[in-house]
């Protein structure tokens, strides 16, 4: 199954296709998360369009796991919110 099948894009949208709209699948904005006094993530915001690829990348302690925890459903934002990732 390609990434295109996967995420449901039609034929032809692919990631160099100019001029096609291609809808957000992901929004995250302004997502705060603190566990107990220290801060992990403070006002991220993220948007992912479909047949885009994306990396994250940080320092250790810098939030990644944080936000794809939050991403999964395993943790709640403090603050913030977003569009959960659709299919």
């Amino acid at each position: 199954m390609s990434l295109a099948d996967f995420i449901g894009m039609p034929d032809g949208a692919g990631p160099v296709s100019p001029g096609i709209h291609r809808p957000p699948v992901l929004r995250l904005q302004n997502i705060t998360k603190t566990f107990g006094g220290a801060k992990a993530l403070c006002g991220v915001s993220l948007t992912v369009k479909a047949g885009s690829v994306h990396g994250l990348l940080g320092r250790n302690g810098s939030g990644k796991s944080t936000l794809v925890k939050i991403l999964a459903g395993f943790h709640e934002p403090d603050e913030g919110g977003g569009t959960p990732l659709q299919r």
